[in-house]
Parts: structure tokens; sequence; C-alpha cells
């Protein structure tokens, strides 16, 4: 029952040398059918690729917020700022 919306290179900065800064961007064209209450921030296993291990997707950052109906009559723009 969940939407995963890919975040493009272009869309990841980094904006420190110990910190990284994620935009997702929804357009006026997104419009999803009932009201968001909740976002997470995935990440694909940076490990996999050393380890041969399964395909997961670690939650990196998480957020709840009175619930939004996400309508084509605005953009909406989460932003988070990961520091390490």
């Amino acid at each position: 029952d969940e939407i995963f919306i890919y975040i493009p290179d272009n869309a990841i900065k980094k904006s420190s040398p110990t910190s990284v800064t994620y935009l997702l961007y929804l357009t006026e064209s997104v419009n999803i059918p009932e009201s968001i209450d909740e976002v997470g921030l995935f990440m694909n296993n940076p490990l996999r690729a050393l380890t041969g291990g399964e395909k997961r997707s670690p939650l990196v950052a998480y957020r709840t917020f009175t619930p939004i109906l996400k309508t084509g009559e605005f953009s909406l723009v989460f932003k988070w700022k990961l520091s390490f």
C-alpha cells in the first residue's frame, strides 16, 4: 500500500563535509488519492556489492505530520539534511 518515489541524483547535494541534503519534490501534476501523514527516506544497502547480501532498503529518516491531501493545486516539498 506504500508509494515509493525515486529521488534523482540532481536532488541530492553534499551540503557540508559531514552532511547530505535530499529533496523530494512532488509537482502539481502529482495527485495522491488519499491523505498522507508520514514520509520516510530509504536508501539502498551500500554494502550489498561488497557482501553479496540481499537487496534491502533501510529507513534512514522518518517523519509524521498533520494529514495532507495532495492534489494538483499545489506542489509539496520534503527536505532532509542528514549529518554524520
